[in-house]
């Protein structure tokens, strides 16, 4: 098996982490990467928290995709909240490097790998934050806008699919 450690190990298996770049998105929105609500006010007024994670996610994308116009391979990982953004951060790459391309021939398929290592996401989550924490980080632009998921429908479900 691989050592506890392998997020930061600089080989696993015959993969070598040394050759390739890293991108590091730190987290400071309290949002789980998703949120869109810029000037969030919990206690009136006083204070306020900008859960902005989903422009983050989408600004550090767009830099990628400008700045890696031709991977080969991705690996994504996250832990904790970094862990629960993944599956959109997959989605979001998957859909921009793996499209189809117009060809001399026609349209080609991208195959661009993409693999993922997520621990300790944010997926048990009760009811009662669901609705009443949840809706105040404004997560249905990056699903709808982005994603193009049913956000509506779903907000409230602890068990997706109905």
């Amino acid at each position: 098996g691989n050592p506890l450690s392998m997020l930061c190990a600089k080989k696993v298996g015959n993969t070598n982490f040394q050759e390739y770049n890293t991108v590091v998105v730190p987290y400071c929105t309290q949002d789980v990467h998703i949120g869109d609500a810029p000037n969030f006010s919990y206690d009136g007024g006083n204070n306020y928290i900008h859960h902005v994670g989903a422009h983050n996610m989408i600004r550090t994308l767009n830099w990628i995709f400008s700045n890696f116009p031709n991977p080969t391979h991705i690996f994504l990982t996250g832990c904790s909240a970094g862990g629960t953004a993944v599956p959109i951060a997959y989605d979001l790459i998957n859909k921009h490097y793996n499209t189809l391309l117009k060809g001399g021939g026609g349209p080609l398929p991208r195959a661009v790998n993409i693999n993922v290592i997520m621990d300790s996401s944010v997926y048990l989550t009760p009811s009662y934050f669901l609705e009443n924490g949840f809706p105040n980080w404004n997560p249905g632009t990056i699903m709808k806008k982005k994603l193009r998921f049913n956000y509506n429908r779903y907000k409230y479900q602890e068990n997706y699919p109905d």
